[in-house]
């Protein structure tokens, strides 16, 4: 399966084709306009120079524009026939040549509601030949030199409702500035909104790895303590080894001795030292129930 990095998707998201959108313009009324003689020259050109023109619906013949699949190169000069068209609310103009000098032929269609001017050559200077497109709802100039004072000029706009300003020269500032100006723009990133959640994750990451850290240090106190009950355990084996050897001893001397008086004497000592081999060997037991098993040793490590 090919692998679409996250940018790439965005992207894509974001700069779909204008139809996508087109059943929001769409009125339970027909729309119909009437294109001039001007017009339908203008039309023909623009696909003469690889540009889409379609209508935004059966029932509404209002046109979009897409330039952003012409096999060639779209420069400011390709945008002087739009002027001519009659009812045009979408235009694409994504990864063209696009410069702020030719933002200044769009200042002629008033009627544009969405525009699509992703990864062109548009700075803010251009923006202000926006200012006539009173109906402007929506613009996209991801991947562009728009900064913050580009964006304070879009917030000037009474109709927007949606700026995408991936990839831009916005900063956090600008954007609380431009919602202070219009609160009801939505824009996208809103890097107020995302800082605060960065910050969020901050503070609960740092919390976790808080949290790990303490754990960390219980479990090698637990680790300590379990060392320790061990060293206890095999401490009372040693002895109980020791009192076994030395009943063993004891024992030997016993078989040497013919003497009955000596003899039984040997044999109390004998078995003294059995009982204490005896009464160590059960302390190691009840020691080695509290200390942890073989098995859980590396768990208790691991932890």
């Amino acid at each position: 399966m090919r692998k679409v990095c996250v940018s790439t998707l965005l992207a894509m998201l974001v700069c779909a084709p204008l139809s996508a959108r087109a059943d929001e313009e769409q009125s339970s009324e027909p729309v119909k306009v009437e294109q001039t003689e001007q017009g339908l020259a203008a039309i023909s050109l623009i696909r003469k120079r690889g540009g889409h023109v379609m209508e935004i619906a059966q029932n509404d013949n209002r046109l979009e524009v897409a330039f952003h699949l012409a096999d060639g190169p779209i420069t400011d000069e390709d945008l002087a026939p739009l002027k001519e068209l009659s009812g045009l609310i979408h235009l694409n103009l994504r990864g063209c040549e696009i410069t702020d000098s030719g933002l200044a032929s769009l200042s002629a269609i008033p009627s544009l509601k969405r525009l699509h001017l992703e990864n062109t050559k548009i700075t803010d200077a251009g923006l202000s030949n926006l200012e006539p497109l009173k109906d402007l709802e929506y613009l996209n100039v991801y991947g562009t030199k728009v900064t913050d004072a580009g964006l304070a000029q879009l917030a000037g706009f009474t109709n927007l409702k949606k700026v995408y300003v991936w990839q831009t020269g916005v900063t956090i500032q600008g954007v609380q500035k431009a919602k202070d100006l219009a609160p009801e723009l939505r824009i996208i990133p809103d890097l107020v909104v995302e800082l605060a959640k960065a910050e969020t994750e901050v503070v609960d990451t740092k919390k976790g790895i808080e949290d790990a850290d303490k754990a960390v240090v219980a479990a090698k106190k637990e680790l300590e303590e379990a060392k320790k009950k061990v060293q206890l355990v095999e401490q009372k084996v040693k002895d109980a080894k020791t009192f076994a050897e030395e009943a063993k001893k004891r024992l030997a001397d016993l078989e040497k001795i013919k003497t009955p008086e000596t003899a039984a004497e040997a044999a109390r000592q004998a078995a003294e030292a059995a009982r204490k081999a005896a009464e160590a060997a059960r302390k190691a037991a009840e020691e080695a129930k509290q200390a942890p098993t073989e098995a859980e040793k590396p768990a208790k490590k691991d932890a």
